[in-house]
């Protein structure tokens, strides 16, 4: 019996990974999709005067 305990264990988590990849490459799919001024939203720096830069 624990030896059906330990494989149906491995199984759960085998399928708990496949989802998470597949949700992972699901959500950079989506942010591909933005346009890359919605992307890299976090690579700019705001100047206080108003300006920006990459």
């Amino acid at each position: 019996m624990n030896q059906a305990k330990k494989i149906r264990r491995a199984e759960e988590l085998n399928a708990l990974h496949k989802e998470s990849e597949k949700n992972e490459r699901e959500q950079i799919l989506s942010r591909l999709r933005l346009p890359p001024e919605k992307r890299t939203h976090f690579l700019r720096m705001r100047f206080p005067w108003g300006g920006s830069a990459l």
